[in-house]
């Protein structure tokens, strides 16, 4: 019987996208709104290349839109978040994590020229007890 040797090269498949999964997609991404260029991102700390940032900052290059599925992935991880707070609250740990107004803690930094947002505080951990630590999920 032949056999198919595994050195022969493999026919690329096309890519199958799902007409719902392009719909919801687009939904997300019709519903964005842009994000402030205005402000270094803290997400954007981690970047190699100063000029990027520079770029960025100085409203350069447009404000970053993102397409639906990383827009569901962002969603995806608000949700764990979530559930790592009622985790946490749940073990007894004492969680804040929205303002007086239900919105995350926004932080600045560089005399405002940088913002990011946490995901709260959490005291009462075993290893600091008597400290209230940033919580970062």
């Amino acid at each position: 019987s032949p056999c198919i040797s595994m050195e022969a090269p493999m026919v690329a498949l096309p890519e199958i996208k799902s007409p719902t999964a392009l719909a919801m997609d687009a939904a997300r991404e019709a519903a964005q709104t842009p994000r402030d260029g205005y402000r270094l991102a803290a997400s954007a700390m981690g970047l190699e290349c100063d000029r990027a940032l520079w770029y960025g900052f100085r409203w350069v290059s447009p404000p970053k839109q993102f397409e639906g599925q990383m827009l569901r992935l962002f969603e995806d991880g608000n949700l764990g978040e979530d559930q790592m707070v009622r985790d946490l609250r749940a073990a007894g740990f004492a969680v804040v994590d929205r303002d007086e107004n239900g919105k995350q803690f926004g932080v600045s930094f560089a005399d405002g020229h940088g913002y990011g947002y946490l995901d709260g505080e959490i005291a009462g951990i075993p290893e600091a007890p008597v400290a209230v630590h940033i919580l970062e999920i």
